[in-house]
């Protein structure tokens, strides 16, 4: 029995240990005073620095491009507002008050993405530093919450005593202390949120291809569906079979019929669980062209990366510089270096925040009526294209969307089927020119006879 109680001994001890292995290690004096620190710098507002005075006048003419009719001088607008960084933040938030709804939405929206970009930095700080980040976080909450009663029971006496000039202090403090309230009370939420969730992803069968077992769905990365995702295809309440996903594009999936490939047809439901990100996109440098002032960074669409969002680069606790995504692929992406404090390496570490937030760089909201794409596929032997955009966009069969590289157009493109989201049709101009990636733009436009 002795051999046998040793060894049972060892075996708890052992248990005893991986369990506490598991344990997250206790909060240290010092990660307390850094988080309060970081919970500090992140309540205090992005100071504006003033622009240089030829840059001045450059900002306020950029400001007031959200009005243009032109979408691609919004879109330029929205790009060298972002890149002036802070300097056009006291011009953003002056134009607040524009008489123009359009400049009013463009202004709010840069100047956000702006002010996101730099609290970012104190948000990564915290996240790093986890249970001490949320408890820093919490206390916080609580004493801004105090302050909010405090101020507002002195506006109370103050009403019922007279004095306008105290009166009108006290409001500005209790309205100060409201602001500081709220924003304690997002970033407690922001800590607390989990980096992933389980989601439901429903769609339709959009195509069978009954000879090879092929299938297309019209869901996307856009929904989660990722390379591998598993769909259950329903008719009614009947299971019809399942389906795996192998190509995956923004709006819409392409795969395989393992189980009933000779029951699925266009039409049916299908149905599957997939993880989503809900917090930021956590990636790394892959590669680096100093001569193109570019990156390649390890994560794409799969990770709900797109164009327009802004990485913080860092090594271990040092922050290097920033990023702005151009191009994306379903596992990668290549970014702009826009701010440069170290040389950027293979290996460094990007973070990106993907939620609650303007994206600096983002294109603005098209114009009334006008629906803007990707190409997302492109088959020049049959001179077709498929399009990343379809009925819930308003795409109609008939449409003729404009295809664009950049500013330049490249060709034409005439809508001949629509789905939910995405769309399909013929290259009517630019045949040899049309490339997956470039942009489409469409605003109900026919052509002739059409």
């Amino acid at each position: 029995m002795e051999p046998i109680r040793a060894m049972l001994t060892v075996v708890l001890a052992a248990a005893a240990l991986a369990a506490a292995a598991g344990e997250a290690p206790p909060v240290t004096e010092e990660q307390k005073q850094e988080a309060t620190k970081l919970v500090r710098e992140h309540l205090t507002p992005v100071a504006a620095v003033e622009p240089a005075p030829e840059a001045k006048a450059h900002i306020a003419q950029l400001i007031q491009n959200f009005a243009s009719a032109e979408a691609e001088l919004r879109d330029r607008a929205a790009a060298e507002l972002a890149g002036f960084g802070p300097a056009a933040l006291g011009q953003l938030r002056a134009a607040r008050g524009d008489k123009k709804p359009e400049v009013v939405a463009g202004a709010t929206r840069i100047a956000a993405g702006i002010e996101g970009d730099a609290k970012a930095k104190t948000l990564l700080g915290l996240r790093k530093l986890g249970k001490a980040g949320q408890a820093a976080a919490g206390e916080e909450k609580a004493r801004q919450l105090r302050a909010v009663e405090e101020t507002a029971r002195a506006v109370g006496r103050l009403e019922a005593a007279g004095g306008a000039d105290e009166l009108e202090r006290a409001r500005a403090a209790w309205a100060e202390a409201r602001r500081l309230a709220a924003d304690i009370a997002a970033l407690e939420k922001e800590l607390a949120r989990p980096e992933t969730a389980r989601k439901t992803v429903r769609a339709k069968v959009v195509d069978v291809r009954a000879a090879t077992g092929h299938i297309a769905l019209d869901a996307g990365t856009d929904s989660g569906v990722r390379e591998s995702t598993v769909f259950t295809i329903r008719r009614g309440a009947a299971i019809i079979g399942r389906a795996k996903v192998t190509t995956v594009w923004k709006d819409f999936s392409g795969g395989e019929v393992i189980e009933g490939r000779g029951d699925v047809k266009p039409g049916d439901d299908a149905e599957a669980e997939v993880e989503v990100p809900t917090a930021d996109v956590r990636t790394t440098v892959g590669a680096v062209d100093q001569a193109a002032g570019t990156v390649v960074l390890d994560a794409g669409e799969d990770s709900g990366v797109r164009p327009g969002m802004i990485f913080l680069v860092h090594r271990a606790d040092t922050y290097i510089g920033k990023v702005r995504v151009q191009q994306v692929t379903p596992k990668a992406c290549v970014a702009l270096i826009t701010e440069v404090k170290q040389p950027i390496k293979a290996g460094d570490q990007a973070l990106s925040l993907i939620r609650d937030r303007g994206v600096a760089g983002q294109p603005p909201p098209p114009a009334a009526g006008e629906i803007r794409t990707k190409v997302v596929d492109v088959r020049k032997d049959k001179g077709t294209v498929a399009l990343g955009a379809g009925k819930d966009a308003g795409v109609r069969e008939g449409q003729v969307f404009t295809i664009r590289r950049g500013a330049e157009a490249v060709g034409k493109v005439k809508v001949t089927a629509v789905w939910n989201d995405f769309s399909s049709g013929e290259i009517i101009e630019g045949q040899d020119a049309v490339k997956p990636g470039d942009d489409a733009v469409g605003g109900g436009e026919q052509p002739a006879g059409g």
